[in-house]
């Protein structure tokens, strides 16, 4: 932490599956979930408190559209926010809206992959 070098083995996860009731045969019938070790946990608990400690400094205060690291901000503020440009954006008639476009990454790992990941 010293030397502000965050290592790959704290950003590891276990993926598990979960099955979901009834579907058995279906690949949609389980839910995958990542798990971080309780030492990554600790680690990531130690480093937010450092950073919140930080971003009360003056100088250091991060942008008022930055929603990590702020007691005063949660997920839900930040979904507000994306509510709020989208009602704007899409208020007034076709001919002069302006039109906004919102690209979510999703990678979706497919049912026999995650049998592969899961038992080796």
């Amino acid at each position: 932490m010293e030397n502000n070098i965050f290592l790959m083995k704290y950003k590891e996860a276990g993926l598990y599956l979960i099955e979901k009731p009834v579907k058995q045969d279906d690949r949609k019938a389980y839910r995958s979930i990542c798990v971080l070790s309780s030492t990554n946990k600790l680690f990531g608990h130690i480093l937010c408190g450092r950073m919140r400690k930080a971003f009360e400094v003056e100088q250091a205060r991060p942008s008022e559209k930055q929603f990590v690291f702020r007691k005063d901000k949660s997920t839900i503020d930040a979904l507000g926010e994306v509510e709020k440009f989208s009602k704007e954006v899409n208020s007034g008639d076709l001919k002069t809206r302006d039109f906004g476009l919102m690209i979510s990454e999703y990678t979706e790992i497919s049912g026999k992959d995650n049998m592969q990941l899961l038992h080796g």
